[in-house]
């Protein structure tokens, strides 16, 4: 009691040479009122000494209750652009966890889209996003960071971001196996579970099998061999871009599908239940695990009675 808890102990720190404050949008309140240049230089030196501090700092509560979430959530989210801009140094990375404090829809996913780049080429920047996305703490986020915990390449990263699950199930208050519900990646396959690559002129179609094995489609619903050699009439550039993420695809797949089908044969030999609504969303409406769940036959308890069914192609 005897500290102020909106007192911070540290040095004013420097900022980086990279940072353009004249660029960042402005932070309003309520009535539409900008805070001043003075201001900003003081909101970013608190961002910068209360990055993600544990309990957080209760000064950038105080903000939140000042400004509106829409003008905060733009400025963290133009913060994120410079920081990426500049090589995304991990000495400045606060100005990635602004968009953890201060969160928008579209900085959400522009760092959940870095974090699954890292976790394929960079394991100490993905460490670092990773625990940002636990932080944010949404479904998506930790999505996301399931899906590192099962494709990236660097084992002790997967093992983070595992336990970075784990610790977000028991604070939620949920056992893992509904946790793993709420946090199984897409992919990027889209709600009907498909994922079209552009080749300029004309596009195909990629789904998964019945083992979550990549299948390519052509425009008239074809099945295809193999991914289509470039033509003279396709865009070379978008070509060669829908071959690698054909590739991504597949990378990923692979690494999720045998986890994905032990589970739900675990959750049959446990005689695992859902209720209906959680059944439709967690596994009939998920772009991946649709696939297979209309590969499978259920039950379901109709007053008191046990009636099997299937998921039809149209779901």
């Amino acid at each position: 009691l005897s500290r102020d808890p909106l007192a911070l102990d540290v040095a004013r720190p420097k900022p980086p040479p990279f940072l353009r404050p004249a660029e960042l949008p402005p932070v309003c309140d309520a009535t539409g009122a900008r805070l001043d240049g003075d201001g900003v230089d003081a909101l970013l030196e608190l961002l910068q000494v209360a990055a993600l501090l544990d309990p957080q700092y209760p000064g950038l509560r105080t903000v939140r209750e000042t400004f509106t979430a829409e003008s905060l959530g733009a400025f963290a989210r133009e913060l994120q652009e410079q920081w990426v801009l500049a090589g995304a140094p991990r000495r400045h990375e606060w100005m990635s966890f602004a968009s953890v404090h201060f969160p928008s829809d579209d900085s959400s996913r522009r760092l959940a889209a870095l974090t699954r780049e890292w976790a394929r080429r960079d394991a100490a920047k993905a460490s670092s996003a990773c625990a940002a996305l636990a932080a944010l703490g949404t479904d998506p986020a930790l999505m996301h960071l399931a899906q590192v915990a099962e494709t990236s390449r660097f084992e002790k990263l997967r093992e983070e971001a595992a336990e970075l699950i784990r610790e977000a199930a028991a604070a939620r208050g949920l056992s893992p196996e509904e946790l793993g519900d709420r946090t199984v990646p897409d992919l990027g396959l889209g709600p009907d579970g498909t994922l079209e690559l552009d080749l300029g002129p004309r596009k195909i179609r990629a789904t998964l099998d019945e083992v979550l094995g990549p299948v390519l489609l052509d425009a008239e619903g074809r099945r295809l061999p193999s991914f289509p050699r470039a033509n003279k009439q396709d865009d070379a550039a978008k070509a060669k871009e829908a071959k690698a993420r054909y590739q991504q695809l597949k990378d990923d797949a692979a690494a999720v599908a045998q986890r994905r089908l032990r589970r739900l044969e675990s959750a049959m030999v446990a005689q695992r239940t859902w209720r209906a609504d959680e059944f439709v969303e967690r596994l009939v409406r998920h772009p991946l695990l649709g696939h297979l769940a209309r590969r499978l036959v259920f039950e379901a308890s109709v007053a008191g009675a046990w009636t099997a069914f299937r998921v039809a192609e149209d779901r």
